[in-house]
């Protein structure tokens, strides 16, 4: 079986980078060729894939990611999402892949995952015209995609919607869409052991008020915890207002945007992860991260539809929707077995484990109608 993978154009793969989705897409293309299928991809000019059968490049398109979307005037919200449309190339986007499905036979592939799907309506009109819609499974990275909001007659027929947790899934089948759930999974080593916890939490995501750094500063006052932060900053006023003034090194300490090893080591010894997005991520890397070194999390739940309740149980994650509820449950966080949490990992969210029980039954569907 032959599968062609599409990366976004925005960071060579791998990424040496903030980014979720090149990171899930690779390590998902990695698995699907060790498992016995012939992979080849489409990845940004300058990437280093060792492991795909072919590679094609696309022009790379670096793109500023910042939006100061936490203002509460409406009118220079839409305007600063106008500016982030602009700077993500959004209008011009699939221009890059209409060259190189020029290039490409796509009817020899069973099977194209698309990751550098965007859902603006101009964007679903075009890759609906450049990758064969039967056969593509065209991921919805987004936590509340566009897509669900428009009128079934807008959405090209046939199309085919990856939906990353089961909350988006059930909303696309309601609208009479045709969809699977395809949630994302994580390499973990054979051989990983959870660490002793130092006396720390952490935070990890893009330091802006959809993420919520804020609301994990609150937390890790309340409960009188240091708190170790890693993101990039994507809204520099938001960060001089929110975040700064509690920067002590002390009790709080934000690393800024480092490398993978570098998050990694930091993050396998904190006692905890903080999740605070306000945003209903759709399927969040980093719970995948913290789990998969055995290091349980502690939530402030975020409103639906997202991955987070797909990945996180009572086991693992202790969640309220309310800051004070959950600072009391401090005690129920120190019991959690890190062992346990690894053991949680390994069986329901590792790739291996996700493309057995999810993606074969779909893929399997689409070569069946295909046919």
């Amino acid at each position: 079986m032959k599968i062609l993978a599409v990366f976004p154009p925005y960071k060579r793969i791998p990424s040496d980078s903030y980014g979720g989705i090149e990171k899930v897409a690779l390590e998902r293309a990695e698995v699907l060729k060790s498992l016995g299928f012939k992979v080849e991809v489409v990845v940004p000019e300058g990437s280093k894939v060792n492991f795909a059968d072919k590679i094609y490049f696309i022009k790379l398109l670096p793109i500023d990611y910042r939006a100061e979307m936490s203002n509460e005037n409406i009118l220079k919200r839409a305007i600063s999402y106008l500016k982030f449309l602009k700077r993500t190339k959004a209008f011009s986007y699939n221009k890059v892949y209409r060259r190189i499905s020029e290039e490409i036979d796509l009817d020899e592939y069973d099977l194209i995952i698309n990751d550098a799907f965007r859902q603006e309506i101009w964007n679903i009109y075009a890759f609906s015209k450049i990758f064969p819609i039967r056969k593509t499974f065209q991921m919805l990275h987004s936590g509340l995609p566009f897509i669900v909001r428009l009128p079934i007659r807008m959405i090209p027929k046939g199309i085919i919607f990856g939906a990353l947790n089961s909350d988006i899934y059930h909303i696309l089948k309601e609208k009479g869409l045709r969809a699977f759930n395809l949630p994302n999974g994580i390499h973990i080593p054979k051989d990983r052991k959870p660490e002793e916890p130092d006396d720390y939490l952490i935070f990890i995501g893009r330091i802006s008020y959809w993420k919520g750094p804020h609301l994990a500063v609150e937390i890790s006052r309340k409960l009188k915890k240091k708190l170790i932060l890693i993101g990039p900053i994507h809204e520099e006023q938001y960060f001089i207002n929110y975040i700064k003034p509690y920067i002590d090194n002390e009790n709080v300490k934000y690393l800024g945007h480092v490398s993978e090893q570098e998050k990694e080591e930091v993050l396998k010894k904190a006692i905890a992860l903080i999740f605070t997005s306000i945003f209903p991520d759709n399927y969040p890397t980093v719970l995948l991260e913290a789990l998969s070194w055995g290091v349980p999390v502690l939530a402030l739940e975020p409103p639906r539809p997202s991955g987070f309740y797909d990945i996180c149980n009572s086991s693992v994650c202790i969640s309220d929707k309310n800051i004070d509820r959950l600072t009391s449950k401090w005690n129920d966080i120190l019991s959690i077995d890190r062992k346990s949490v690894l053991e949680y990992a390994i069986n329901n969210l590792s790739w291996q484990s996700v493309i057995l029980r999810k993606w074969m039954p779909a893929i399997e569907s689409v070569l069946h109608d295909f046919k």
